[in-house]
């Protein structure tokens, strides 16, 4: 997982994951899908892009329950601070809800942000949402604020999501963790490999092989669902095919009846 989100999980234990630090991470882990996308923080940091919108089509989670993360400097003090968003559950016209992880001067804050409004828009329930949690009176600040962290998670996905933007590479879930994990009844397989982006393509794939760029596979990774294959007369089992540094692409299947039409 990625260095923020190991930190956190490294805390939690059987007796406070449902603690509000611990609580929606203990309970999206499964599905639970980390992006690393510090390599990105000048752009997210430039609040001209606070009202620049990515392509819709770029604005969509990569998994279920998705982890974004990234470090930033703030010019003002020069003071480091590492923020990430949680938002999981998709809903019809909202994503069900969102956290903001923020760490500064060695102190980390989980705060609920409500749910999400489809294409990652600050809207007013959002700014109103942020104030109450951080006991500001100054509901324009709060917007601002607000704006800038959907700002954040809109241009997080559109890098993610659009090929050949930024590279990426994908590291396997930390052994340790997942032992650990795994005695609190996460289940065999608690972790996911998460993913870092990079400027410029991936020079080794998730099982630290260099990559040859010019021969691997140049269509985004996706999804394939289990089919049966009658040539060779067999199951084959879903599995993800594609390379991610071209982007991830989201697939939906829709079953018809052919004889109805």
């Amino acid at each position: 997982m990625t260095p923020f989100l190991h930190s956190i999980v490294k805390q939690m234990n059987a007796k406070n994951r449902n603690d509000e630090l611990f609580d929606a991470i203990n309970r999206h882990l499964p599905d639970l899908h980390a992006f690393e996308c510090s390599a990105i923080a000048p752009l997210l940091d430039d609040t001209s892009m606070y009202t620049a919108w990515p392509e819709p089509h770029l604005r969509f989670l990569p998994s279920p329950a998705t982890w974004l993360e990234a470090k930033f400097v703030y010019e003002r003090d020069r003071t480091p601070s590492t923020l990430a968003y949680l938002v999981a559950d998709e809903q019809e016209d909202f994503y069900g809800e969102a956290w903001v992880y923020v760490r500064n001067s060695g102190r980390t804050n989980a705060i609920y942000l409500g749910i999400m409004p489809k294409g990652f828009g600050a809207d007013e329930a959002l700014g109103g949402n942020l104030a109450k949690r951080l006991d500001d009176p100054d509901r324009e600040h709060a917007g601002r604020v607000a704006e800038s962290m959907a700002a954040h998670i809109r241009w997080m996905l559109a890098a993610i999501n659009e090929p050949q933007i930024v590279g990426v590479k994908v590291h396997q879930p930390h052994k340790g963790q997942v032992r650990r994990l795994t005695g609190l009844g996460f289940g065999k397989f608690p972790l996911k490999a998460w993913t870092e982006l990079v400027i410029g393509k991936p020079t080794r794939d998730m099982h630290g092989q260099e990559i040859d760029n010019h021969v691997a596979d140049k269509r985004p990774l996706h999804f394939v669902r289990a089919f049966y294959k009658p040539s060779v007369k067999q199951h084959v089992v879903a599995h993800w095919r594609g390379n991610a540094a071209y982007g991830i692409k989201r697939s939906k299947y829709k079953v018809e009846n052919r004889h109805a039409r």
